[in-house]
């Protein structure tokens, strides 16, 4: 146990800090970290081999492979060095916070597709629904911009010391938090809206089929009768 200057790079006095910092655990960490996202680099690889056999399937899921790649370098520069604290050390502060900003830009580019597939695959499914997901894409081109540059921003605080750097650290989580809530707010108008669609189509649906045994249970009198 010690205590690491590893995000209190902002802190005047390090051995105020209250946190221990266990270096066997974070070392199992990073080795974790390295593994998962090699595999998963794997996995996306054979998907692209298989799937993404055009140039736009392939630059969808171009953040996602790029967001796996630099998790992976970065843990495994860790590894190798391990004095290489974030906001300390220029690389490892580079690749982090960009691989970060690469997975938001990932789950923006999966929630867009998902979307517009859900329209596109149900005919059925209303205007409101068509004009969420048109507004969202247009937005969510924007906020890929922006998700890579307030990721940045949490990096620049490298280049900077004490309180200064402590409120570039607030203002670009701060930014990255309202990102979330953002995305959230969008998806529960999109599925709020959309289960409002699966429900009336399924009342239609009751009404048709009590429609149709009625309309057959006449035919059977009147041939009966006959």
């Amino acid at each position: 146990y010690s205590n690491s200057p590893e995000f209190l790079y902002f802190v005047e006095n390090i051995n105020e800090n209250v946190c221990a910092y266990q270096e066997n655990a974070i070392h199992i960490l990073y080795i974790f970290a390295c593994t998962t996202s090699f595999l998963a680099l794997l996995m996306y690889l054979f998907l692209a081999k298989y799937r993404a056999d055009t140039a736009t399937k392939l630059l969808r899921i171009l953040p996602s492979l790029l967001s796996l790649l630099l998790c992976c370098i970065s843990s495994v520069y860790r590894l190798v060095k391990e004095d290489a604290y974030f906001g300390q050390d220029i690389w490892f502060t580079f690749l982090i916070v960009n691989a970060n900003a690469l997975t938001a830009v990932a789950i923006a580019t999966y929630l867009m597709k998902y979307m517009h597939y859900m329209t596109v695959k149900n005919d059925w499914v209303s205007d409101v629904v068509r004009k969420h997901v048109k507004t969202f894409e247009k937005t969510q081109k924007r906020a890929m911009t922006a998700d890579l540059l307030m990721w940045n921003l949490v990096g620049a605080s490298v280049f900077s010391q004490g309180m200064q750097a402590l409120i570039i650290v607030r203002v670009g989580f701060g930014l990255a938090l309202l990102r979330v809530f953002y995305m959230l707010y969008y998806c529960q108008i999109f599925i709020g809206t959309y289960i409002s669609d699966l429900a009336e189509m399924k009342n239609l649906k009751d009404q048709s089929a009590k429609i149709f045994k009625t309309d057959v249970k006449n035919t059977a009198i009147y041939s009966w009768i006959q």
